[in-house]
């Protein structure tokens, strides 16, 4: 891979995030533009879709971010043996795309009532839900990964977004439901390249 490689988000984990740690994973560089909320605006004409996040590799740009993870989980070896163990890749991935849009319902909700009936149904459903399917898949394949024996996209994907929820004070309590979804993340963050990002990343509000 020598083409170049830059990644246009805001100044956060969000949607960028799985992809910056694929990169980490494998130790690649590429260039990681932040932008400003308040420079938005005026760029998203540009954006090949006018969202973020996307990359622009060489001199093409493409957005989506759960579609670039799967390329460079593709291009890095990290996107299982077999197409069957890629439906399986895909479908952790398709959950952990539902939960985080759950999430961020909740997040830009402005009517306070419904927020906080959001909030609840996150708490004693669509959480315990999420994490009692990850801990499943966890617990039947006996590898300590999603998928096979080795670590893939897949696992990169639930520890992003189980990372994140491992900074909310009631985080114990997220994953006294599922303790092997614990042991999953620590196991990710340990991997030399996401241990090295995490040690130096940005702090950022989300």
């Amino acid at each position: 891979m020598s083409k170049k490689y830059t990644l246009h988000y805001f100044d956060g984990r969000g949607r960028g995030e799985l992809i910056r740690l694929l990169f980490a994973m494998k130790d690649m560089s590429f260039e990681d533009d932040r932008i400003k909320f308040e420079d938005w605006p005026k760029l998203k004409a540009r954006t090949p879709s006018g969202q973020l996040p996307y990359m622009v590799i060489g001199d093409k740009a493409f957005g989506q971010s759960i579609a670039l993870a799967r390329f460079f989980a593709k291009e890095f070896g990290l996107y299982g043996k077999d197409n069957l163990s890629q439906l399986g890749i895909d479908e952790i991935l398709d959950d952990v795309v539902d939960f985080r849009n759950f999430n961020v319902k909740i997040m830009f909700e402005p009517d306070a009532e419904k927020k906080a009936e959001l909030q609840k149904k996150l708490e004693e459903v669509t959480g315990p839900a999420f994490m009692k399917k990850m801990g499943k898949i966890l617990s039947d394949n006996k590898t300590g990964f999603l998928v096979g024996n080795a670590c893939t996209v897949a696992d990169v994907a639930l520890f992003d977004i189980m990372n994140g929820m491992a900074m909310n004070p009631d985080a114990e309590k997220t994953f006294s439901t599922a303790p092997n979804v614990k042991a999953h993340m620590e196991k990710i963050q340990a991997i030399p390249g996401i241990k090295a990002w995490l040690d130096k990343r940005p702090t950022t509000q989300f």
